[in-house]
């Protein structure tokens, strides 16, 4: 129950503490809003660093936590023109080359012979959760962003909460059994699909004003951040579990860690990004 009263707390205080970020303090492309996200790419890839050093597995411990933040701030200079557009694609490739380069400079063979496991790990700090947090940063480049992405944000936060509170009631009954998440219950599953569907539904209605969506589209797009909620908190499970550690927390410590807070967020984040222009009608 401790760790329920923490989502709780956090959805609580947390969301409406966002909302104002998003809402009254959108000045500047929503630059407090984006400047958050970019602390969060940072601190994630910290705690993907803290999982590789767990495994005893060598990661570039400064460079790839602070080019990890790099990516959604090239994102938002991208959506401001001061950068051009696809200017991430390129920055990548630098990041990469600069990456390469450091694999081969080495002056003895015992050293050599860690270069691949430095490589991959230190990538992987780079892209998880850095990459997937761009499309955030590109929701707020879309028509009324402030609305936009407190329809996102409260479709995957209310999922959230409503799975862990079903999970909690069922005690255990209608596991499903996952290896990489013995916990998750059917019920769970069930509670935190319909509050996706339940929240974008709704949000059909709310925001009318800003967005005509049909409620069949509506039901898809949540079925979809549903399942990609819960694919998200999934795959950050195994992670924890193939490091045999239970709280990777840097700074979130005995929540999980930001990782646990964001992962529904990382796989949605790209299909709402898709869908949503596409599946709702922007109100001018």
């Amino acid at each position: 129950m401790k760790n329920f009263w923490a989502r709780v707390l956090t959805l609580v205080i947390f969301f409406p503490l966002l909302a104002v970020v998003i809402v009254p303090l959108g000045f500047l492309h929503h630059l407090i809003f984006n400047v958050l996200v970019t602390a969060v790419a940072f601190l994630g890839a910290l705690e993907m660093r803290k999982m590789f050093e767990k495994k005893k597995m060598p990661v570039m411990r400064v460079v790839s936590p602070i080019l990890a933040a790099t990516l959604p701030a090239v994102v938002y200079l991208e959506g401001m023109d001061i950068l051009p557009e696809g200017f991430l694609t390129f920055w990548i490739a630098v990041v990469l080359g600069a990456f390469f380069v450091i694999t081969v400079c080495v002056n003895r063979k015992e050293i050599l012979i860690q270069r691949l496991p430095l490589l991959a790990s230190s990538v992987v700090v780079l892209f998880i959760p850095a990459f997937f947090l761009t499309f955030i940063v590109r929701i707020t480049s879309l028509k009324h962003p402030d609305i936009a992405l407190l329809f996102f944000l409260a479709a995957v936060f209310f999922n959230d909460i409503l799975a862990y509170l079903a999970g909690l009631i069922a005690r255990g009954k209608t596991r499903l059994n996952l290896l990489v998440s013995p916990n998750k219950s059917l019920i769970g599953f069930i509670f935190g699909f319909a509050a996706s569907v339940g929240t974008v539904v709704a949000g059909s209605f709310i925001f009318k004003k800003f967005f005509v969506m049909s409620v069949p589209a509506a039901i898809l797009l949540g079925s979809l951040l549903a399942l990609t909620s819960f694919a998200g908190d999934l795959f950050e499970s195994a992670l924890k579990r193939s490091c045999q550690i239970k709280d990777s927390g840097v700074v979130m410590a005995g929540r999980g860690g930001i990782m646990d807070a964001i992962d529904s967020l990382l796989l949605s984040a790209p299909l709402f990004l898709f869908l949503f222009p596409l599946l709702a009608a922007s109100v001018p």
